[in-house]
């Protein structure tokens, strides 16, 4: 028999077979997550095609595009207390990071890519990172806490999500808060990518009764789910992984993606925007330990 990670229920039917896996949708919470929930390893990773341009950069993503990227625009809308000791989880190449360190947040990341932590350092000057799995994180005794966790696009690679957010739950500070991002199933338009939304890279697919549900069982308290806009980055992503030119690392693949990213995309995102249900492509997440401390200004 197969649970729902996040809910327990029972599945039943499967939405589809991929490879070696087999994708269900909860009929309670609405999670779609895989049989069996197995991460592929750090080594995927580090040698996956969709995590080329993070291994290979060399000079640094400029800071104003970095600052338009949707989830870090709503994180720091919430203003959660700049100054208070901010983990990020799954941290990458540190652009986030760049970004809290400059507003005054403390900052300490991890990554299980050794080469995303590399990265970090090199590009970005992000030294306080370091080469270490959630899993591992929890299982160290002398783990400290944090005022503020971060999992930006993480939580859907992980075999146990419910079982880290408790973990980390368990790592807030009283009134401290958890913020994280999922990519969401319940999105318009209905593009998924085969490489991407799909196991063995993604896991978990999300709606915001799973991620409410999941914030509940690690015992915090939910402030907040964000439903994004659709966005033409959401546009130029799904094309960048259909169009190998887009991939490229070189001049003409910078120009195109520019083109898509200022150009193209965002007046293709303004017209379907005028559907009702357009957007939904990723949802924010934020929850509280409750206690005294910051709370988010609405």
């Amino acid at each position: 028999m197969v649970h729902c990670p996040v809910c327990s229920t029972l599945a039943r039917k499967p939405l589809a077979h991929v490879g070696d896996y087999t994708v269900y949708q909860c009929s309670s919470c609405q999670l779609r997550f895989s049989d069996p929930m197995q991460h592929p390893g750090a080594q995927w990773y580090e040698q996956s095609q969709l995590y080329l341009e993070r291994r290979e950069r060399t000079t640094a993503v400029p800071m104003f595009i970095i600052r338009r990227d949707w989830r870090y625009r709503s994180f720091f809308s919430l203003k959660l207390n700049p100054g208070a000791e901010l983990l990020e989880v799954g941290c990458g190449s540190g652009m986030f990071l760049r970004l809290a360190a400059e507003q005054g947040y403390k900052i300490t990341g991890i990554d299980n890519d050794p080469s995303a932590v590399h990265a970090a350092g090199k590009v970005y000057g992000m030294n306080e990172v370091q080469a270490l799995s959630a899993e591992e994180l929890l299982s160290d005794p002398w783990r400290r806490s944090f005022d503020v966790i971060c999992l930006f696009d993480v939580l859907e690679h992980l075999e146990e999500p419910a079982e880290v957010v408790r973990g980390l739950g368990e790592m807030l500070a009283a009134g401290g808060h958890l913020v994280c991002t999922v990519p969401s199933h319940q999105r318009w338009p209905q593009w998924f990518a085969e490489d991407v939304d799909v196991p063995p890279h993604h896991l978990t697919l999300w709606s915001q009764t799973a991620l409410k549900i999941c914030f509940e069982g690690a015992g915090l308290k939910l402030a907040t789910i964000l439903r994004s806009p659709l966005l033409g980055d959401n546009l130029l992503h799904q094309a960048s992984l259909r169009w190998k030119a887009l991939q490229r690392l070189d001049i003409v693949g910078m120009a195109l993606r520019a083109a898509g990213q200022f150009v193209v995309m965002p007046v293709i995102a303004r017209v379907l925007s005028l559907m009702p249900n357009a957007g939904g492509f990723t949802l924010l997440g934020v929850a509280y330990k409750a206690g005294d401390g910051p709370r988010h200004e609405q």
